[in-house]
C-alpha cells in the first residue's frame, strides 16, 4: 500500500488514519455517555430528614445492603433546623415505607454515607419524590468521647467516695 507513495504522502495517509481513529474513539465515547444517561433515567428520588448530618455532603454515597446504589444530591436546612437530604437511587423498585435511613461513618474518621436498611412492609411503599419515615442521625464523635469521659469521672468519684467511707470506719 505504501510502496508507490512518496514520503510526504505517507505522512498524510498516517495523519488521516490517526484522525479517523480519534474520531471513532470520540464517537464511541459519546455513545457510551448516552447509554449511561439512558441507564440512569430510572432514578428513584427519596427525601430523608435528619436532625444532624455532621460531615455528610452532596455527593456522599447511599448504600442498600452494602452495595452503592445512589448518592446524596442535595442538602437543605429547614425552618425547624432539621436537614432535608435529597437522595437519588439507581434502583428499579420502590422502598418499603418502614425502611430506615441511617448516617454512618466509613471507619473512625472516614467519610459519611447513608445506609438504607430495607423494611418488610411491601404494601406501603415510598413513592418517587416521597419522604422516608424512619431516619437515624449520625453519631457525633466528640459527643461520644465526652460521654465516655463523664462516665469515667463518675466512676472515679464513686471509688474515691467508697475509699473515704472505708477509711472512716
Amino acid at each position: 500500500m505504501y510502496r508507490g507513495l512518496s514520503h510526504e504522502n505517507k505522512k498524510i495517509v498516517a495523519g488521516m488514519i490517526f484522525i479517523a481513529v480519534v474520531c471513532a474513539f470520540t464517537a464511541f465515547s459519546l455513545n457510551m455517555r448516552s447509554w449511561k444517561a439512558n441507564a440512569e433515567k430510572d432514578i428513584y428520588t427519596v427525601f430523608a430528614v435528619f436532625k444532624r448530618v455532621s460531615s455528610l455532603n452532596v455527593g456522599s454515597d447511599v448504600y442498600i445492603a452494602g452495595i452503592r446504589k445512589g448518592r446524596v444530591v442535595g442538602l437543605e436546612l429547614n425552618d425547624d433546623y432539621t436537614v432535608k437530604a435529597k437522595l437519588e437511587l439507581n434502583i428499579d423498585f420502590s422502598l418499603p415505607e418502614d425502611s430506615t435511613f441511617s448516617i454512618h461513618t466509613d471507619g473512625i474518621l472516614g467519610k459519611k454515607y447513608i445506609e438504607i436498611t430495607v423494611g418488610g412492609d411491601d404494601d406501603n411503599l415510598i413513592p418517587d419524590n416521597g419522604y422516608a419515615s424512619y431516619t437515624q442521625d449520625s453519631v457525633d464523635l466528640d459527643e461520644l468521647v465526652e460521654q465516655i469521659m463523664a462516665m469515667a469521672r463518675k466512676k472515679n468519684e464513686r471509688q474515691k467516695a467508697d475509699n473515704n467511707e472505708k477509711k472512716s470506719f
